[in-house]
């Protein structure tokens, strides 16, 4: 694979556009706003031009992000928009919405002796022989707000941002393993109970269908998915996944009175960390 700084194309003949994106098969021509553009093309080469104010954590974060994620599409790869760890070996990974707790999850579980596996990225391989759903690592470093930091006992590195403008820092995981491909077996959609909701903690498997939307709505940048890789592929690969991975609905409740308790709830359900895994 090819990362350079280069003459960026001004257009391509997209079959799909939006504010900040044009696609065609096999390309993503990519605006940031920063004025930072990129171009990503047939999974083997990614050009950028560097907008006129963008540091080098700016352009790393979208190349190891939005860019990273198109190129997995193009090579037929399927990343999911998840954190995870390790469990008996197995891949235990957390789905949700931005702010959903991913991260912190696989943090404090990092933290309980689970082998810390991937944050924010999960990429699965459908063409991977043997049995299991088979994943790859995205990131070995964690990206975590100042308070989750203060409660995980993570170590902070640099800023996310050049600029510094958010309080989320780059973040090496209390117990980080050197696994870099494992089967995934359980994936969790992360969700907070609403008002007055009084029961702390609630499990769900979610029946196949859910289950399929739930895995599409939580792809990374899931609406590349069906133009990168192809509409047949993607089903194909979601129907392969299911095959071999428990969806559940993990409801918990805010507050720190439920700060832990949610920990023991997940702790319980995917079983020990066993030594194995290191």
């Amino acid at each position: 694979m090819i990362i350079r700084e280069g003459d960026v194309p001004d257009s391509i003949e997209a079959v799909a556009q939006g504010v900040t994106y044009q696609l065609r098969p096999d390309e993503l021509l990519l605006d940031i706003p920063d004025g930072t553009r990129m171009h990503v093309k047939e999974g083997r080469e990614i050009v950028y031009s560097r907008g006129p104010d963008a540091g080098d954590r700016d352009i790393i974060l979208f190349l190891l992000g939005t860019a990273w994620g198109a190129l997995c599409y193009q090579r037929g790869l399927i990343p999911i928009h998840a954190s995870a760890v390790l469990a008996g070996g197995k891949i235990a990974a957390f789905t949700g919405y931005s702010g959903a707790g991913k991260s912190t999850m696989a943090a404090n579980l990092a933290l309980r002796g689970y082998p810390f596996f991937t944050d924010d990225t999960l990429i699965f391989d459908p063409s991977a022989k043997g049995d299991g759903a088979i994943c790859f690592a995205g990131q070995k470093q964690l990206k975590l707000w100042g308070d989750a930091i203060d409660k995980t006992g993570a170590e902070a590195l640099d800023p996310v941002r050049e600029a510094n403008a958010i309080d989320k820092f780059y973040a090496v995981p209390p117990g980080q393993s050197e696994i870099a491909v494992a089967p995934l077996t359980r994936l969790f959609l992360l969700k907070r109970a609403l008002g007055d909701a009084t029961e702390l903690n609630t499990l769900t498997e979610l029946p196949p269908a859910e289950a399929l939307q739930a895995i599409r709505r939580n792809l990374y940048r899931p609406h590349f998915a069906e133009v990168l890789l192809g509409r047949k592929p993607l089903f194909l690969a979601l129907k392969k996944l299911l095959e071999n991975v428990k969806v559940s609905e993990f409801v918990r409740q805010l507050g720190p009175e439920n700060y832990e308790t949610a920990i023991d709830y997940v702790s319980e359900a995917i079983g020990p960390a066993t030594s194995q895994d290191s």
